[in-house]
């Protein structure tokens, strides 16, 4: 293999890869090879990004050097105590080398440290030798702390790795990766070896005073379980993969706020119910647009009768609606779109919808049934089916509903009300709404379609008058 001089100390024109993580691999002297037993020596360099390989190959290369020349002064005098030593001098080295700085290099306890672990086990130190050493020990230290000074870990890329590698849903890494942007425009720059625990805190108090967009402040509840909980997960995972050194997040304390004053239930009182629904069967403006009109159509019955979150209908695609076993039902899945619990279900559909002409309206469908399917969208993108969420919102509280703070989300509380009230299995109820079982037993087995359909059955017609 070719190489090429980099001041004074030959580095590989091409430094070797483990999948896309750079290591160093150095042959092991002919000299040492039965003492050491191995031919080779390999070691991660912990590092993706080539620039950084490079300077870290170099400080490792000198390292092994170091190690080969103990091991030769081990074997020259064969000492019983020699490995001992050996051992105890590089876990000094490793452990001092990483506390180094440029200033205090000559006083550093390392190289006292160092000689006195060879001294002391009666191994002859050559002053030249010696000499050698302390050199190429500076050339360590001022080799680490150039790399510290142009060191940088993206915040944003590192957050692409986490949610790749574990696995994140698509939504919470959309939030998520939103919340690590808006630390990133408070700090000024995206390096996330340069964040300090103060700048956090007072990330933390700038998001409690900041009024989002809409006009309001942020809850406590907000901060804490999704701001803050994003910065901390990311960091935390950074450290445990080696990544950073430390969790400048680790002592950020939650906010503490009194707890907000609730002054209704977060049920639609049955006037609110009669005046979206009536809403939904008025005729709708020729300029509205075919996938609009169907939300404002459909989308809030849907959410009456099923109970689900309201992107869970928008979502839905004409596939997603079918007659199983008997019974129309339709198929809540992830294939359509984000599901919090990442779990499809089969919710069936009331005779009311039917009745109203829902699979008829299915049936002239193609594809998503509320919105225009568009391209490939970028990840950070809002995808199409939460736009009309939030936009059924918006029109809900033109119509006049405007007490309740999420009135898409309180068909949901209002669905589980009624289920208490005509006395609905609760288990069933969990299932058609997508709520974790109670207990674990309650996660064992499935619900029978037609148990549901009946279950279902149960809730009366919703009225507009």
């Amino acid at each position: 293999m070719g190489v090429t001089s980099v001041k004074g100390r030959n580095m590989p024109q091409r430094i070797p890869r483990r999948g896309s993580v750079y290591y160093i691999r150095r042959v092991i002297p002919m000299d040492l090879r039965e003492a050491m037993g191995c031919i080779e020596k390999c070691k991660s360099l912990k590092t993706k990004d080539y620039k950084e390989a490079q300077r870290l190959y170099r400080l490792a290369d000198v390292k092994f050097d170091l190690q080969f020349e103990r091991m030769r002064l081990a074997l020259k005098n064969a000492a019983p105590s020699t490995p001992a030593a050996t051992v105890r001098t590089d876990a000094i080295s490793q452990a001092d080398l990483d506390r180094q700085v440029l200033h205090d290099l000559e006083g550093s306890e390392f190289f006292a440290a160092l000689y006195a672990s060879e001294d002391e086990n009666g191994l002859p130190y050559d002053s030249w030798l010696a000499e050698r050493e302390r050199i190429e020990a500076l050339e360590i230290a001022a080799a680490l702390a150039e790399h510290r000074r142009n060191a940088s870990v993206s915040l944003l890329g590192l957050f692409d790795q986490y949610a790749s590698e574990i696995g994140v849903r698509v939504a919470t890494a959309r939030q998520w990766r939103g919340h690590i942007l808006h630390l990133v425009d408070f700090l000024g720059h995206d390096n996330a070896l340069a964040i300090k625990p103060a700048i956090l805190r007072k990330w933390r108090d700038h998001l409690a005073k900041e009024l989002m967009p809409n006009g309001q402040a942020r809850k406590a509840k907000t901060i804490n379980g999704s701001y803050l909980a994003a910065v901390k997960v990311l960091l935390s995972w950074a450290v445990d993969r080696d990544i950073i050194q430390d969790d400048p997040s680790a002592g950020l304390k939650p906010l503490r706020r009194e707890k907000e004053t609730v002054l209704r239930d977060r049920n639609l009182t049955l006037a609110e119910q009669q005046t979206i629904l009536k809403a939904t069967l008025q005729e709708p403006s020729a300029r509205l647009g075919y996938y609009k009109a169907s939300a404002r159509r459909w989308v809030p019955w849907l959410c009456a009768y099923t109970g689900a979150r309201v992107s869970e209908i928008t979502q839905a695609r004409k596939q997603d609606v079918a007659e199983i076993e008997g019974v129309w039902t339709l198929r809540i899945t992830p294939e359509a779109g984000d599901i919090k619990t990442n779990k499809a279900r089969l919710v069936p559909l009331h005779p009311h919808l039917i009745e109203q002409g829902f699979l008829a309206f299915v049936a002239q469908s193609n594809g998503p049934l509320f919105y225009q399917p568009r391209g490939n969208l970028r990840p950070e993108a809002r995808p199409p089916y939460k736009i009309v969420a939030n936009r059924l919102a918006d029109w809900v509280r033109e119509i006049g509903v405007t007490e309740v703070p999420q009135p898409n989300h309180s068909w949901r509380h209002t669905f589980k009300s009624l289920s208490r009230t005509v006395g609905m299995e609760e288990a069933a109820a969990d299932y058609i709404q997508g709520h974790a079982p109670a207990n674990d037993s309650r996660a064992y087995g499935s619900h029978s379609i037609g148990l549901l359909a009946e279950q279902i059955a149960k809730l009366p017609a919703f009225q507009t008058e």
